[in-house]
């Protein structure tokens, strides 16, 4: 499977223009359609009850000055690969977005984290964490300076549930190239970590157990994908996996199997920690 339409969250600022330059290289290879949409709302202090005499409505106000970002963001894209689309929609970013996503049968969602340094790393912007957690598609979360049309491995996170099934497909489709999956255990557990048709025999052999099966049921045979299992906290233990073999993504499931490290519930914590773009992926 490959993109016919990515659909890219713009708001104007470095981070966003980031995102649509990566969504722009990651469509050029299927030359699938690039959204760039802005949302606009009129802020609450721009609406009076009391007649000014003739003005601008704030309307035109904000819907100007909003289409003057976009075509200012498509704009400083310019030379990039592949043709974009501009789309201005009235309504909350979130929501907006999504219907964008709807509407059009989106396959991929692109959006920015809020690039603010050191804040990035305690809460991710809350759009790109919304957009996240509700698409019904993929979600990639670019980060401020990930790298761009990269060729390196990709780093998917395990843990035996559907939502990591759909990771390592997403992935698979996605690269000819090096896939490594990495189960991550987490201490202290208890029965809720069991695994459907798996016994426990240990904590690494067990891991083990789980990212093999998982891999098998989503893969087969591949034969360029590398396991690791280790302990530690998933977000931490995913990104420097990515960082040490310059991974040119990591792929998460949206909601991981209990007790599993959790994936499901960090995919947003792994995105405001990571150098590289993070996609949450759905279970099919």
């Amino acid at each position: 499977m490959t993109e016919s339409t990515i659909v890219v969250g713009i708001d104007g600022s470095p981070a966003a223009d980031h995102a649509l330059s990566w969504a722009r290289a990651f469509a050029a290879p299927t030359g699938a359609e690039v959204r760039a949409v802005m949302t606009w709302e009129v802020p609450a202090y721009m609406i009076s009850t009391v007649p000014l005499g003739p003005m601008t409505s704030p309307v035109e106000i904000v819907k100007d000055a909003s289409r003057d970002t976009l075509d200012a963001a498509v704009k400083r894209a310019e030379g990039g690969p592949g043709p974009i689309t501009t789309v201005l929609r009235h309504g909350p970013p979130v929501s907006t977005l999504l219907t964008e996503v709807a509407e059009h049968d989106a396959d991929l969602v692109v959006v920015g984290t809020r690039g603010l340094g050191p804040v990035r790393r305690v809460l991710l912007g809350s759009v790109s964490a919304r957009v996240a957690r509700d698409a019904t598609c993929p979600v990639a979360v670019v980060p401020l300076g990930a790298p761009v049309g990269s060729s390196g491995p990709i780093v998917v996170g395990v843990d035996g549930s559907a939502g990591s099934v759909a990771a390592l497909r997403w992935a698979a489709d996605r690269t000819d190239g090096p896939i490594h999956a990495v189960h991550v255990m987490e201490y202290p557990f208890g029965p809720e970590y069991a695994v459907e048709g798996l016994e426990f025999h240990g904590h690494e052999a067990f891991g083990h157990e789980v990212v093999d099966r998982t891999v098998a049921e989503a893969l087969g045979e591949r034969p360029d994908v590398t396991i690791g299992v280790t302990s530690g906290d998933a977000r931490d233990v995913l990104t420097q996996v990515a960082t040490t073999l310059r991974a040119s993504a990591i792929v998460v499931g949206a909601r991981g199997g209990s007790g599993l490290a959790g994936l499901g519930s960090v995919a947003t914590s792994v995105a405001s920690h990571a150098d590289v773009a993070v996609v949450v992926v759905p279970p099919a």
